[in-house]
């Protein structure tokens, strides 16, 4: 009394914080990072819940530790041997934090809109970080569907592999980068694509 509120406690950095720190991750690191960042957005997507703020700031990075390479951690040698090899990259447990512009798209339950509004030239609102949101709704004419989370999400993946957002006629990782396969490069424009019929449809697309 009176009420509140209980959320789990992440005790690492954001994925803003740590590209602050870092600049960029290497490709490996980013590929397993992204892989949990997409996996959350889809299940998001499953139960009709859009996010509309994605972006580094609410990327939340749960630190894993390190495996005890004698086993005495729990698993014999030969369990941990026989681990997935993502969990040798996952160095950090991902989670997707502040649905506070999250929306229901399913009409029985009400949206949520409860921060980060701001208003076209015309008196539309919209809501989100304008650097991330997807370009049919900053033009303020569109009802978010999952393909504007999927912008915002190519806009993070972005720049967590090269290191700064992209911006105008920007250059895609392969290019830019040693390592990063150009096919990578096809995926990113099918989250980036200006018009929404272009992307993937959903998280599950993506994560696909």
């Amino acid at each position: 009394d009176p009420p509140y509120f209980v959320m789990e406690y992440v005790a690492g950095p954001s994925l803003r914080a740590l590209l602050a720190r870092r600049g960029r991750l290497p490709w490996a690191e980013a590929v397993e990072i992204a892989r949990q960042i997409i996996a959350a957005v889809a299940y998001a997507h499953a139960l009709g819940v859009l996010h509309r703020d994605l972006k580094p700031e609410n990327i939340l990075l749960a630190p894993i530790p390190e495996p005890d390479p004698t086993g005495s951690a729990g698993l014999p040698d030969a369990a941990a041997a026989a681990q997935p090899p993502s969990a040798a990259l996952a160095h950090y447990q991902v989670k997707v934090s502040d649905f506070g512009l999250g929306m229901a798209l399913r009409p029985a339950s009400p949206a949520l809109v409860l921060s980060g509004l701001a208003r076209t030239t015309d008196g539309r609102v919209i809501a989100g970080t304008l650097g991330y949101i997807a370009p049919e709704l900053r033009r303020g004419r569109a009802t978010p569907t999952p393909a504007c989370d999927v912008f915002s999400l190519g806009i993070t993946l972005y720049e967590t592999i090269v290191g700064e957002p992209p911006v105008g006629a920007f250059r895609f990782p392969s290019q830019l980068l040693n390592g990063v396969p150009p096919a990578f490069d096809g995926f990113l424009w099918r989250c980036l694509a200006a018009h929404p019929e272009e992307r993937f449809r959903d998280g599950a697309e993506v994560l696909a």
